[in-house]
């Protein structure tokens, strides 16, 4: 079973090193303390048994709270982790009474965006060439925290307006 709870700045250096077994350019030590002990920065780690499975970091700037990383090592992945700690996350925003949850994604990450997208987040920008030297754009996504019944889903609105 994975129990998803609040990191705090001692975890640094697992958060590096599990990420680093996540991503090609995974976030160093001193990057994780650096942003961990911002006021409005939260990490949650999701845990199978005692290890580290995963983790979202963001920021909860009410109105919005923005998805910074989120990373399923290898050996975790295809169990619903990246799902678990979509929900965590969103439920953190909540908490903080944000309005919606935004993040960035590569267009060329299909498995990413397929998660993102069956959690509710809608494309609501794009940034070409972005990422890896220009090779890659930057999909930008939000997901509603008030919309239809506050469950997340895309809001029935004028678009542009959240």
């Amino acid at each position: 079973m994975t129990v998803v709870r609040a990191l705090g700045p001692n975890w640094a250096e697992p958060l590096a090193r599990a990420e680093a077994l996540a991503f090609d350019r995974p976030w160093g030590p001193g990057a994780y303390a650096e942003e961990l002990a911002r006021p409005f920065a939260r990490a949650l780690g999701a845990f199978d048994g005692t290890r580290l499975a995963g983790a979202v970091c963001l920021w909860v700037l009410t109105p919005d709270a923005e998805i910074l990383r989120i990373f399923t090592v290898p050996a975790a992945r295809r169990r619903g982790i990246g799902r678990t700690l979509l929900a965590a996350a969103r439920a953190e925003a909540r908490r903080a009474g944000c309005r919606r949850v935004l993040l960035e994604v590569g267009a060329q990450n299909a498995p990413a965006l397929a998660c993102y997208r069956a959690a509710g987040f809608v494309q609501v920008g794009l940034r070409r060439g972005y990422y890896a030297g220009g090779a890659d754009d930057a999909v930008q996504m939000a997901l509603d925290l008030v919309g239809a019944a506050g469950e997340g889903g895309p809001r029935r609105g004028p678009p542009g307006v959240l």
